[in-house]
C-alpha cells in the first residue's frame, strides 16, 4: 500500500469518527461549540507528526505521541506533543475569532 493512500485512508478515518462526534454530542445546545468539537477532534486524529527515527515519514500525531510516550522506553514524543498543542491552540483561537466576528457583524434590518 503506498504511502499517499495510507494518508487518505486516515483522513476518511478521521472524518468517519468526527461524524460520529458530532451525532454523539446531538445535546450541546450551542451548533458552535459542538462544531468546535468536532473541528478539534479531527485536527487531533490528521495533525501529521514525523515519525522518530524515520524523519521522512509521518504519522497522526496521536498515535505518534503515544507509542513514543507510553510504549517506548526512552521515547520523545515532545515534536507530536507540541504539534497537537500548536494545533488545538489555533483551532480554538481561530474558532473564537470567526464567532467574535459574526457576533460583531451587524444583522440586516428588515425594509420597511
Amino acid at each position: 500500500m503506498s504511502y499517499s493512500s495510507v494518508w487518505l485512508i486516515v483522513i476518511a478515518a478521521g472524518c468517519v469518527a468526527t461524524i460520529g462526534v458530532y451525532r454523539l454530542t446531538r445535546s450541546i445546545g450551542s451548533g458552535y461549540l459542538r462544531a468546535l468539537v468536532c473541528g478539534l477532534v479531527l485536527a487531533l486524529l490528521v495533525t501529521p507528526a514525523p515519525v522518530p527515527g524515520h524523519p521522512q515519514n509521518y504519522a497522526p500525531a496521536f498515535i505518534v505521541a503515544v507509542f513514543e510516550g507510553v510504549l517506548q522506553t526512552g521515547g520523545s514524543p515532545g515534536v507530536a506533543v507540541r504539534l497537537l498543542i500548536a494545533v488545538m491552540v489555533a483551532m480554538t483561537v481561530l474558532s473564537f475569532g470567526a464567532l467574535a466576528l459574526r457576533r460583531a457583524k451587524p444583522s440586516p434590518r428588515p425594509e420597511e
